[in-house]
């Protein structure tokens, strides 16, 4: 996966290149910043669904075959994409989004499996994929749509305001919560644990077997963590 990413990047270097050759510096710079946008973007995409649910059986590698073929895909519409921003014609990133929707299609199935399997965090997954969806079904919509560049620039700027506060709504989604009080001496605190917050402090516990021992009686409050 890290090699198509590269491929797309070493593109988007030689097109920026290209432009810059022709002396036409704005439409170059536009162009390799909306090319690193979408590039990273999908990278991100990845990168934060496998750092959590990277199972690595033989369905997790299929899909991110298919995947590959996404990048693959968008790294063939860069060139006609810094073509048309270069004379002044409206974004062609029709073969770009193409290749999001391949690799979306890959992505919205993960988290679906990911919200069957995982139902703690069950309404995060789906609200990733219904996020998702939906970005990307913008995608195409602005792709339909005949309008001058200003208004393209737009609408471009709005799908990736979705895209980068998306992942925010799906996380406050969150349903495994764990709510506690502690009472110290002077003072009572109120702790909001996430999940995996618990379950690194409950290892890390175990871990550590003449903790209660040591401990003070400002720390004994801690040992309410089931085990």
């Amino acid at each position: 996966m890290d090699l198509t990413f590269a491929t797309c990047f070493g593109l988007a270097a030689a097109q920026f290149a290209l432009v810059l050759s022709g002396g036409q510096y704005a439409a170059a710079l536009i162009g390799f910043s909306f090319a690193s946008f979408a590039i990273c973007w999908a990278w991100i995409n990845f990168s934060w669904f496998s750092s959590a649910y990277d199972t690595d059986d033989w369905i997790f590698r299929l899909v991110t075959m298919i995947q590959m073929i996404g990048v693959l895909v968008l790294a063939m519409g860069l060139p006609r994409m810094f073509a048309s921003v270069q004379h002044g014609e409206h974004p062609d990133n029709s073969i770009m989004v193409l290749g999001y929707v391949i690799m979306r299609i890959a992505m919205v199935s993960q988290w679906l499996r990911a919200a069957r399997q995982n139902t703690s965090r069950r309404r995060a997954c789906l609200a990733y994929a219904l996020i998702i969806s939906v970005a990307q079904i913008g995608w195409v919509i602005q792709l339909l749509v005949t309008a001058s560049v200003a208004v393209t620039v737009l609408l471009i700027c709005v799908l990736a305001t979705i895209e980068l506060v998306g992942p925010v709504i799906a996380e406050k989604r969150t349903e495994a919560r764990l709510g506690m009080r502690i009472t110290l001496p002077n003072a009572t605190v109120s702790l909001h644990l996430s999940h995996s917050a618990k379950e690194s402090w409950v290892q890390w516990r175990r871990s550590q077997p003449s903790l209660r021992h040591k401990a003070g009686a400002w720390m004994r409050p801690w040992s309410a963590l089931p085990a």
